[in-house]
């Protein structure tokens, strides 16, 4: 059972955060084409790299969790998410925030890949399967509240607040990491 371990929520809490700053740029095709000067097919491409690095990073991230537990692992993933996530909104150069895409999507698919593996240490029966379910809801939960808040965000603050408000919903999952790894 989850009830009793102080890091149940970490997984949930990482898993929003990802789904934010994976589909927030999606709510803003027009401005962002424009900003970055590219047409709708290299658009596209910037949702092709971080789910392909989602699949490229399943091999690592299982040796990972062989050979270290969850939550040093989450740590160190979740800290790449949040600098990466608040760095894709600090260039205007479309190869740059491509890449950028990619290796966020590393450490973005880590933390899905790491996440769900912790879950499944901490969850038996049927509490496993729920927490998964309630895991993958969060990952487009995230996603909506990147739909809903992006506009109005980058509207009134500009592109700073895109993908980085997104990344910043790590912070409290990975201070509950710190202090039960000190």
């Amino acid at each position: 059972m989850m009830r009793g371990d102080p890091l149940r929520y970490v997984p949930h809490v990482l898993v929003t955060s990802v789904g934010y700053v994976t589909f927030a740029y999606a709510a803003l095709p027009a401005q962002l084409t424009a900003r970055l000067g590219i047409g709708l097919s290299a658009f596209g491409l910037l949702m092709s790299a971080p789910l392909a690095a989602f699949v490229l990073v399943q091999r690592p991230a299982s040796t990972l969790v062989e050979k270290h537990s969850t939550t040093p692992v989450l740590l160190a993933g979740g800290l790449a998410h949040l600098a990466l996530g608040v760095s894709l909104d600090l260039s205007a150069s479309f190869p740059v925030v491509l890449a950028l895409r990619g290796l966020w999507g590393l450490a973005g698919g880590l933390l899905l890949t790491v996440g769900a593996t912790h879950i499944s240490r901490l969850a038996d029966g049927a509490s496993a399967t729920r927490q998964q379910g309630v895991y993958g809801a969060l990952l487009t939960f995230g996603g909506m509240l990147g739909f809903l808040f992006a506009p109005a965000l980058v509207e009134r603050f500009g592109w700073l607040a895109l993908h980085a408000p997104g990344a910043v919903l790590a912070i409290p999952a990975l201070g509950v990491c710190a202090l039960s790894l000190a």
